[in-house]
C-alpha cells in the first residue's frame, strides 16, 4: 500500500511543514511512513487496537495519552530523538512486557507507564535526570528496575503499587537514592 493513496480517519500525525501525514497498519502495527512526522498529537492513538508501534526517528515529540488505553499494545519501539517520555503516554496499556527508553530521554512524565499490569523489564538510560509522580504507578509485574546515576529527582509515589524486589542503583550511590526513595531503603541494591 501507498501512503500517498489513503490518509486514515482518526491519524494526527504532523510533518515538519504541519501538513497531515499518515501511517501503514500492517496486520495491528502501526509504522508512520514516507513523510518526515515530527510529532504526533495528544490522545492520537488513545484506546485504539494497535498491538505494536514502532516510531521512526524522526518522530521528536509525542503527545500526551497519545496511546493511553491500548490494550492490545504489546511491542513498542521508541524513537531516538526523544527528550520527554510525556504524561500518560502508555498508561492503561496492559499487555506491554518491557519497554527500552532511548539514550537522550531526560524525563519521565506523570503516569507514563501508570497500571502497565504486565510490565516486567525497563531499560532507563543515563541520559535520565527526573522521574515524575505515578510514572509507574500500578505496574504490579515490575520487580527489579535499574536506576542510573544521572536520575536527580524521583517524585515520591513513581512507583507506588509496585511490587519491586530490588532497585538496582550504580555502586556509591546509597546515600543519594536513600534520600530520593526512602520508602524503598530496604530493596536498593548497588552494583
Amino acid at each position: 500500500m501507498d501512503c500517498n493513496d489513503k490518509i486514515y480517519e482518526g491519524v494526527f500525525l504532523e510533518r515538519q511543514n504541519n501538513l497531515w501525514g499518515c501511517v501503514d497498519i500492517i496486520g495491528n502495527t502501526l509504522i508512520p511512513c514516507k513523510y518526515d512526522i515530527v510529532s504526533i498529537r495528544n490522545y492520537a492513538y488513545s484506546a485504539s487496537k494497535i498491538t505494536s508501534l514502532i516510531l521512526p526517528d524522526s518522530v521528536t515529540e509525542i503527545g500526551e495519552e497519545s496511546f493511553s488505553y491500548c490494550q492490545k499494545l504489546i511491542s513498542v519501539t521508541l524513537p531516538k530523538n526523544i527528550i520527554k517520555i510525556p504524561a500518560r503516554v502508555f498508561s492503561w496499556c496492559h499487555k506491554i512486557t518491557s519497554i527500552t527508553i532511548p539514550y537522550g530521554v531526560q524525563k519521565i512524565s506523570f503516569g507514563a507507564f501508570e497500571d502497565c499490569k504486565e510490565l516486567t523489564s525497563i531499560f532507563l538510560p543515563n541520559s535520565l535526570v527526573e522521574i515524575e509522580s505515578r510514572a509507574f504507578w500500578g505496574c504490579t509485574s515490575l520487580r527489579t528496575i535499574n536506576i542510573p546515576p544521572s536520575v536527580d529527582i524521583i517524585a515520591k509515589d513513581s512507583f507506588g503499587q509496585c511490587y519491586l524486589n530490588f532497585i538496582i542503583i550504580p555502586s556509591g550511590t546509597r546515600d543519594k537514592f536513600e534520600k530520593l526513595l526512602p520508602e524503598y531503603r530496604y530493596t536498593l541494591v548497588e552494583q
